[in-house]
């Protein structure tokens, strides 16, 4: 577990003026983005070849040394790194590069690939989750190389693919395969306009009824595979009243933010992080109206709080799905993640957003998952902070411009903050 450091804060001037230094080259920023967002890397299907070409070429143009690692046909990863020969911190810079599918195109206002601009907005499927984030994470990696002679340790960039599916082939792969990417501590842009600390988990299930069918006018004679599905969906949402045992501070810490969370993300939201959370996905089943329904498929999404584990969430889909007659497959699982949120990046982080900003930024666990996770498992304070979320998910999906330049500048500062930190400390 990386050791807790001590982070001193530099002198207003010289943040003041590194921030006007990327803040001068917000027009470049923009049409960087613009760029990525044209860069079709939907996933499904997940190919970021094209993206990862063009990320190559501004890399190549701003002369930093990077290498990409390919563990499928189409699924690549990228690991920009520079060492300032001084002793010090190990800080990665983080994102994805693969984005949700675009979906029904005629639903747009605009091209979903455009990178149209339209009243200080940048449309674009991808552009909030999370090539916004990206672009931050790009410049803010190229502006530490222009003045590493100021800055002690390393600093390392990491753009992955496949983090949509939560697959083998991204953040998974690059920690498993690749030396040296752990670092003493992480920054990603995933969207939210607030400070993560932790996050939510999931398990992901198909629960499948088979039966032997047969004329609806008989139904004596067979099982209803779609009433079996129906009965196991409404029985399963007794998976969210499952018990969890919070420590006394992040209880606190809860109640702390609650009127924040809800006011930012609608009435609700802290109930919603502290709980299991049920969602039936998607159902496939029957053949016609007139006939007993001889197969069915459910997809349950159940989301994890922190503090809490899988496997009482594996028993409860296993065991609710034999009392109507089904079999459980699990098609994946993530465990909750959570740092100890008084660690002192957490709170460079947060200062750096609020002199930026100029308001304080909210404190958080998210109620969704990323590649954050990965880190954290590892015991590496793993902080998110992105843009402010507009339509990710569905149609029209947009990030303003004044959100795309004050991450890059939250990002820059963050890192430069922490590179000019002294040595280790155990805290």
């Amino acid at each position: 577990m990386p050791a807790r450091r001590d982070i001193k804060r530099l002198p207003n001037a010289a943040t003041a003026s590194f921030s006007a230094e990327i803040s001068g080259k917000t027009d470049s920023l923009v049409q960087l983005c613009r760029r990525l967002v044209r860069a079709r890397s939907e996933n499904p299907p997940g190919d970021t070849s094209t993206v990862f070409a063009l990320i190559c070429r501004q890399l190549d143009a701003w002369g930093l040394d990077y290498k990409l690692f390919a563990p499928a046909r189409g699924r690549q990863n990228l690991v920009a790194r520079f060492d300032t020969g001084r002793p010090g911190p190990h800080l990665i810079l983080h994102g994805h590069v693969d984005t949700f599918p675009a979906g029904d195109h005629s639903r747009w206002s605009v091209p979903p690939f455009s990178g149209q601009i339209s009243n200080g907005r940048l449309f674009g499927r991808g552009v909030g989750d999370m090539k916004a984030g990206v672009t931050a994470a790009l410049v803010a990696f190229a502006a530490l190389f222009r003045h590493e002679k100021r800055l002690r340790g390393r600093a390392t960039l990491t753009l992955v693919c496949d983090e949509e599916t939560f697959g083998d082939y991204g953040a998974r792969h690059l920690l498993k395969t690749v030396p040296d990417v752990t670092g003493d501590a992480m920054l990603s842009g995933e969207p939210g306009a607030v400070v993560r600390f932790g996050e939510k988990g999931f398990v992901w299930a198909e629960c499948r009824f088979r039966t032997r069918g047969g004329h609806a006018a008989y139904p004596h004679l067979s099982a209803n595979a779609i009433k079996q599905a129906a009965d196991f969906i409404s029985d399963v949402q007794t998976i969210e009243r499952l018990p969890i045992a919070f420590p006394r501070d992040i209880r606190k810490h809860f109640r702390e933010v609650s009127a924040a969370e809800d006011r930012l993300f609608g009435t609700g939201a802290t109930d919603v992080a502290q709980r299991y959370i049920v969602n039936a996905g998607r159902i496939n089943g029957g053949t016609k109206i007139n006939m007993t329904a001889a197969h069915c498929s459910v997809e349950v999404d159940v989301r994890l709080p922190v503090c809490s584990e899988t496997r009482p969430v594996l028993l409860a889909l296993r065991r609710i799905a034999r009392k109507h007659g089904g079999r459980v497959r699990i098609v994946n699982t993530t465990a909750p993640s959570l740092n100890d949120r008084h660690d002192p990046f957490f709170g460079l982080v947060r200062r750096v957003g609020r002199t930026v900003t100029g308001r304080e930024p909210l404190f958080n666990i998210g109620l969704a998952t990323s590649d954050a996770r990965l880190w954290r498992y590892r015991g590496v304070p793993t902080a998110n902070y992105g843009p402010r979320r507009y339509n990710i998910g569905s149609a029209d999906e947009f990030v303003e411009i004044r959100d795309l330049l004050t991450v890059s500048r939250v990002h820059g500062l963050v890192a430069l903050e922490y590179l000019a930190a002294g040595p280790a400390t155990e805290g």
